[in-house]
């Protein structure tokens, strides 16, 4: 079974933070890649309209007013597959992970990208919304 994104965050360094169903949350860096078809990302409001197309892939349309699916020149998009093969792993996730770990050391700290779960005791578990 091939990875699928089911979210994705723009943030304003033209990275895009990014989760498959295999729990993985990665980071895609576009910030060398704005120029030809992408440039008009460059307009950080632009960027931030991505979206998960109706194919799985990460997407934008040039122009909202156009239907990109009558107008298929409308659509910019990126594959879903070179978007896994070419992000990162989130490092800020497990570097909070094992701060969490560190500071908690009575707790059990579960240590993944797809979540954080810090538990004090029995009744009492805290688990922050990542992503």
């Amino acid at each position: 079974m091939r990875v699928k994104i089911i979210n994705v965050v723009p943030n304003d360094d033209y990275t895009l933070l990014l989760k498959f169903t295999n729990g993985e949350v990665r980071i895609y860096d576009m910030k060398d890649s704005l120029f030809g078809v992408f440039e008009i990302l460059k307009d950080i409001n632009k960027f931030r309209e991505v979206f998960i197309d109706e194919n799985g892939n990460i997407a934008w349309d040039r122009d909202n007013n156009i239907d990109s699916n009558i107008h298929w020149n409308n659509r910019i998009d990126i594959c879903k597959d070179a978007i896994f093969l070419e992000s990162k792993h989130n490092d800020i996730v497990l570097n909070i992970a094992f701060s969490l770990k560190k500071y908690f050391k009575g707790g059990k700290c579960k240590v993944s990208t797809e979540q954080i779960e810090v538990i004090f005791d029995e009744n009492i578990k805290y688990k922050p919304n990542i992503l």
